[in-house]
């Protein structure tokens, strides 16, 4: 996943041609369009090319806009007619203000609004360093392992923050994923150490355009309640949320 971001990034700086990269992403599409594989194997393929168009989507659109086009409709197309019977089992609230939508068709209609928006976002720090190569996806195997379909958990949105200060994106707002991933990113990195995750999650360098503590509540539950087994352990996740609380910037901490 993240090496797919790097190479989406090297076609802003010209190391990766848009047709070569236009091609690989062709095969990823062209392999969620097989026949006679896991579900999640396909939903895998559509997740990394949806994944990366927030790095590389304007310049694609700029270079080869019809056939981003095409696969966007074969990636619509396929969201349309993929089994989604695991969404009311994997849905943490049975009634809730905040929608509960699966993690595939949440990340589609974010990236609508981003084509929509021109492929505009503010989030992204593009780093460009040099890298050469071909690449396509391996073949499947038997052994192959892939990530489980999931919810999207959600804890807030923008009115259940403070009028003074940043909004919290919507919830089909590309920023709102890209902020959600960068602090699950962290949460990975650091869950060995509460101490220094707590301090990294709140110097995150983009919390000035987000209300952070809040997202970063809704990101810690998020994986805290993910079915069928958090990512890591759950006293992390307590052990985290007390040094949070240590700082009484979380929210309702500081009525206390």
């Amino acid at each position: 996943m993240f090496q797919v971001i790097f190479f989406s990034d090297l076609v802003n700086c010209r190391v990766i041609t848009v047709d070569s990269f236009v091609d690989f992403l062709g095969d990823l599409i062209n392999s969620a369009s097989q026949t006679g594989i896991p579900q999640v194997r396909r939903d895998w393929f559509v997740y990394v090319f949806l994944h990366c168009l927030p790095w590389v989507g304007q310049e694609l659109a700029e270079k080869n806009e019809e056939q981003l086009s095409a696969m966007l409709d074969i990636v619509e197309s396929y969201l349309q007619s993929r089994n989604k019977e695991h969404v009311k089992i994997l849905q943490v609230w049975m009634k809730s203000i905040h929608e509960q939508e699966e993690y595939l068709d949440c990340l589609w209609a974010q990236i609508v609004k981003l084509r929509s928006d021109k492929w505009k976002e503010k989030f992204i720090t593009r780093h460009y360093v040099a890298f050469d190569g071909t690449f396509e996806p391996p073949p499947h195997t038997t052994s192959s392992i892939y990530p489980l379909p999931s919810v999207v958990f959600r804890f807030f949105d923008y009115a259940d923050c403070p009028d003074d200060g940043p909004v919290l994106p919507g919830a089909h707002s590309i920023e709102r994923f890209l902020v959600e991933e960068e602090l699950r990113w962290i949460l990975d990195q650091e869950k060995t150490n509460r101490k220094k995750c707590a301090s990294r999650l709140l110097e995150y360098d983009k919390r000035t355009l987000v209300p952070i503590n809040y997202v970063i509540l809704e990101v810690i539950f998020s994986q805290l309640f993910h079915l069928p087994e958090a990512p890591t352990r759950l006293i992390f996740y307590g052990s985290l949320l007390i040094e949070l609380c240590k700082t009484k910037s979380m929210p309702q901490v500081n009525k206390f």
